[in-house]
C-alpha cells in the first residue's frame, strides 16, 4: 500500500507541476492533499466542506475556511498560468473554460478522476 500512496503523491504532483502551480504557495499542499483524498475515496467529493476540507484542515492544522480559500486561490493561479490546451485536456466538459475556472469541487473531481483512470490503465499494462 505504501508504494501506491507514493505513486499517488507523485502522480498528483506531476499534474500540478504540468499545470504550472508553484509548490511554494500554501494552496499547493492543500490542493494536492484534497486530490489525493478524493482519488482514494471518491465519495469525499460529495461532502466537500464538512468531510474533504475538514480532513485536509486536520492534516495541516488549519481551518476549513483556510483550506477552501487556499484551494480557490490555487485554482485561480493555475487558470491564469496554465497552457489552455492542457486545461482543456482535464476540463473539456466545462462550457466556459475560457471565461471562468471550475469550482473547487469540479477541479478536484476532474483531476482526481483523471489520475484514478491513469492508475487503473497502468494496472492493466
Amino acid at each position: 500500500m505504501k508504494t501506491k500512496m507514493n505513486d499517488l503523491e507523485v502522480n498528483v504532483t506531476e499534474v500540478l507541476v504540468k499545470l504550472g502551480y508553484p509548490a511554494n504557495l500554501k494552496g499547493y499542499y492543500h490542493l494536492r492533499a484534497a486530490i489525493q483524498f478524493v482519488v482514494m475515496d471518491v465519495r469525499m467529493i460529495e461532502n466537500i466542506t464538512k468531510q474533504l476540507y475538514k480532513k485536509v484542515a486536520e492534516q495541516y492544522s488549519t481551518t476549513i475556511g483556510s483550506v477552501d480559500r487556499s484551494i480557490h486561490n490555487a485554482i485561480d493561479v493555475i487558470w491564469e498560468r496554465a497552457n489552455k490546451e492542457l486545461l482543456e485536456k482535464y476540463f473539456y466538459y466545462c462550457v466556459n473554460i475560457k471565461k471562468h475556472p471550475p469550482t473547487n469541487g469540479e477541479f478536484i473531481a476532474a483531476i482526481a478522476d483523471s489520475i484514478r483512470l491513469e492508475m487503473k490503465m497502468k494496472e492493466f499494462e
